[in-house]
């Protein structure tokens, strides 16, 4: 296979990957988005702002402040004015959030996991090698060269 091959094999398989995931979130009342977003504010060792969120997964401001006004018209998450600086805004989980987010967290991970036991762990060590080889060499030669 050609370089190219090769590239676009994986992302059509990334793009599935997230199809599958956008699919099963939707049969649990959220879209895949809500989950990526309610992951992270679950995370979260400090405070965290929107932009933050929108940089780390590529989501335009304008829309992140879309998904953020449903979320929080569903009571899943609240905004609240930073402290320190209150041009700021933080994202918090509410109970029902954190219960939403835990939930399908834990859910997903039963399906999950059953899948990486079907994989032996020297084959998902050398994926996660290999891949994280791939990335950080695109990451020099894409971001940092010419």
């Amino acid at each position: 296979m050609i370089t190219d091959e090769l590239y676009y094999r994986h992302f059509s398989l990334a793009q599935i990957e997230n199809r599958i995931y956008a699919e099963w979130c939707k049969k649990r009342g959220i879209s895949y988005s809500w989950l990526l977003i309610l992951d992270m504010i679950l995370r979260a060792k400090d405070d965290i702002e929107p932009a933050m969120i929108s940089d780390s997964l590529f989501i335009p401001r304008q829309t992140m402040t879309s998904l953020l006004d449903q979320m929080e018209k569903n009571g899943l998450i609240v905004r609240v004015r930073s402290q320190t600086d209150r041009r700021r805004v933080n994202l918090s989980l509410t109970e029902k959030g954190h219960e939403t987010i835990v939930g399908i967290l834990k859910e997903l991970a039963v399906h999950e996991n059953v899948i990486v036991r079907e994989i032996s762990p020297e084959k998902m060590a050398a994926f996660n090698e290999i891949y994280a080889d791939i990335v950080g060499r695109l990451k020099s030669r894409l971001m940092h060269g010419d």
